[in-house]
């Protein structure tokens, strides 16, 4: 029995939205895991890997400026892996990205329903208001973790703090 065209249609483009969503995010992940993977040490390590092949090519009098090198990137890997491994969550910071979450989910819930009720003019408010609180809380993540020397650094609320505006 031979389906008609117009449920034929409405079944193929109901698929083909939820696969383009589908893809979409996808994407986002795999690029903000790229993103998150190559930010880590990973370059540094795949650098020094390639100056420590090229230091064991040279001959030995023309080591030295490459050693000099060398000592500086295992120095900067040693210090970021020290740093991360002293870093603590700031539950200041989680407890703010959940109010931020919170607070945007309720207030699409309540657009979406105006949305679904009155027209489709209120999802133009839901998707401002979906990035902006989205993007409020991305911004929070990269307050997530508070290291040791953050705190000895000065308040950026204190003018004076600042260095050369020290009194004379």
């Amino acid at each position: 029995m031979p389906r008609d065209v117009e449920s034929y249609g409405r079944s193929v483009g109901g698929t083909g939205g939820w696969i383009a969503v589908v893809t979409a995010v996808t994407q986002v992940f795999a690029a903000l895991a790229g993103k998150v993977y190559l930010g880590s040490d990973a370059r540094l390590l795949r650098k020094i890997e390639r100056d420590a092949e090229l230091f064991e090519k040279l001959p030995p009098d023309a080591r030295e400026i490459l050693e000099i090198l060398l000592r500086f990137e295992v120095g900067q890997h040693a210090t970021r892996r020290m740093r991360q491994a002293s870093r603590q969550i700031s539950w200041a910071s989680v407890a703010a990205i959940v109010f931020v979450a919170a607070v945007t989910v309720l207030v699409c819930w309540g657009l979406a329903y105006l949305a679904v009720t009155f027209g489709w003019g209120w999802w133009l408010p839901f998707g401002g208001v979906a990035l902006f609180g989205l993007l409020l809380s991305l911004t929070g993540a990269g307050q997530l973790f508070k290291y040791p020397d953050d705190e000895d650094a000065p308040d950026n609320d204190d003018p004076d703090a600042a260095p050369g505006n020290a009194p004379v």
